[in-house]
C-alpha cells in the first residue's frame, strides 16, 4: 500500500505542476512536449459548492471528447480548513493511449492538460488491462463525511490539524508494467493535513486497514 500511495503522489505532483526536477513528475522536454489548453467551464465561485457527482458530471463530458472511453483513475481535492473546496484535479486514462488527461478547476473553472504517460514513467495500459481499473464506486463519501467517518484513524495517525487534501486514487497508471499491473488498482482515499502527515482510508466507509498511517 505504501508504494503504491507513494505512486499516487507523484501524479499528483505533476498534475498541479509543482515537479520535482528529474523524478517521476518531472516537467516534460522538448521531445516530450504536454498538449495544454485552458478551457472556463461554469461560474467563475462555483468549486467550493461542488459534490463529487457534479464535478464528475462535468469532467465525463470533457474526458469524452478526448476519448471515446475515457476511465477515471484519480481526484485530488484541495481543502480549506472549515472542509470547503479550493480545487480539484483529475486524471483520465484510456486504451492504448501514450497521453493521459489531467483535469483542473479552481475558481477559473476547469482547465485541461494532456501529459504524455513518460512524464510519470508510465505505460500505455491495454484494453484489457484498462478494464481492471474499477470505476469510483457509486457509494463514495464526500470529502468532509470522510474526514468525520475517519475521526478515530486521523488521530491515532496524528493528523491532528485540518484535512487540508483528500486524493481518491487507483494507482493506477503506474502500477502497470506494460503487460501488467504489478498491484491491483483499488480505489482509496488519502486524506491528509497541511504537514503531510495522512491516513488511507476507504473511500466509501472510511474505515482504515491495517497500516493506514503515511
Amino acid at each position: 500500500m505504501r508504494r503504491q500511495v507513494v505512486a499516487i503522489a507523484g501524479i499528483a505532483l505533476l498534475v498541479t505542476g509543482c515537479q520535482p526536477a528529474g523524478g517521476p513528475g518531472a516537467a516534460p522536454t522538448q521531445a516530450d512536449p504536454v498538449v495544454a489548453t485552458t478551457e472556463p467551464l461554469g461560474a467563475p465561485d462555483d468549486v467550493a459548492a461542488r459534490t463529487l457527482p457534479d464535478l464528475l458530471s462535468q469532467a465525463q463530458r470533457v474526458a469524452k471528447q478526448w476519448q471515446d472511453q475515457p476511465r477515471l483513475a484519480e481526484i485530488d481535492i484541495a481543502l480549506d480548513g472549515q472542509g470547503g473546496w479550493t480545487g480539484v484535479r483529475m486524471l483520465y486514462l484510456a486504451a492504448e493511449a501514450d497521453r493521459f488527461l489531467a483535469l483542473r478547476a479552481d475558481g477559473n473553472g476547469l482547465a485541461q492538460q494532456q501529459p504524455t504517460l513518460s512524464t510519470l514513467r508510465a505505460h500505455p495500459i491495454s484494453a484489457a488491462g484498462l478494464t481492471e481499473v474499477p470505476r469510483l464506486p457509486a457509494g463514495v463519501r464526500e470529502p468532509a463525511e470522510l474526514v468525520s467517518a475517519a475521526a478515530e484513524a486521523l488521530d491515532s495517525c496524528g493528523v491532528a490539524g485540518p484535512v487540508t487534501a483528500a486524493l481518491y486514487a487507483t494507482g493506477a497508471p503506474v502500477a502497470w508494467d506494460g503487460d501488467a499491473w504489478t498491484v491491483a488498482p483499488l480505489w482509496s482515499a488519502t486524506l491528509s493535513d497541511a504537514q503531510g502527515r495522512s491516513v488511507v482510508v476507504d473511500p466509501s466507509s472510511g474505515r482504515t486497514g491495517a497500516d493506514p498511517c503515511l
